[in-house]
């Protein structure tokens, strides 16, 4: 399976050692919360999301959210769509701004974790899955995402692209993960070959939620 995928032409061409081992850097560990057990962490039933706005948000980004929410389902092969309640929601994208960026990260920490809430605050943008115990299954996934500060930063797509993948079921980030958007230090705002391939290896039919290291 990995090996019939390679890279484009002109982009940094990795080993299957190498892909297999940024796999297991990203899908397997957590920036966050350190895992004792770690496993296969997934969404297993269809995805329906729910745009909750506290600031204004041009047309433009609702179209990069659909674009984007529509090629994770293509490469996942996930039914996604978008819904126009939060009650029929299992996945929130949250638009907010940085005087706020606490207060909903506090709202959708479900247990609440004084400790890692103030982890999350520090972070440009986040997302927060929450999991079946029993069976790894994704139930439920939210990205906070302050738009005054990203658009300062000029990240605003790069969040909405990192966090709405990482709540895919690929949480971390790492700085020896390359080409990657799960790299802090790549100057990438969009997903590459590589993040792509990472999400078809994820949600290939032999790699079960649950499954161990």
């Amino acid at each position: 399976f990995i090996a019939t995928a390679g890279p484009a032409l002109g982009q940094t061409r990795l080993t299957n050692a190498q892909i297999v081992r940024n796999f297991d850097v990203i899908a397997l560990r957590n920036e966050h919360v350190r895992l004792r057990d770690p496993r296969i962490t997934k969404w297993l039933r269809p995805i329906r999301y729910f745009v909750q706005r506290d600031v204004a948000i041009e047309p433009v980004v609702m179209k990069d959210v659909r674009d984007h929410m529509t090629r994770l389902s293509r490469l996942t092969g996930l039914g996604i769509r978008e819904v126009l309640s939060p009650r029929a929601a299992n996945f929130l994208i949250v638009f907010t701004r940085m005087a706020l960026f606490e207060q909903r990260i506090r709202e959708n920490l479900r247990p609440y974790n004084p400790a890692l809430a103030r982890r999350l605050n520090r972070a440009s943008c986040i997302g927060i899955f929450r999991r079946s115990m029993a069976t790894n299954e994704i139930l439920r996934g939210v990205a906070v995402i302050p738009v005054d500060f990203a658009r300062e930063r000029g990240i605003l797509f790069g969040c909405i692209v990192e966090e709405t993948t990482q709540l895919m079921g690929l949480p971390n980030d790492s700085s020896d993960v390359y080409p990657s958007i799960f790299n802090d230090h790549s100057r990438l705002d969009d997903l590459s070959w590589h993040d792509k391939l990472l999400l078809r290896m994820l949600y290939h039919p032999a790699m079960t939620a649950g499954l161990r290291r």
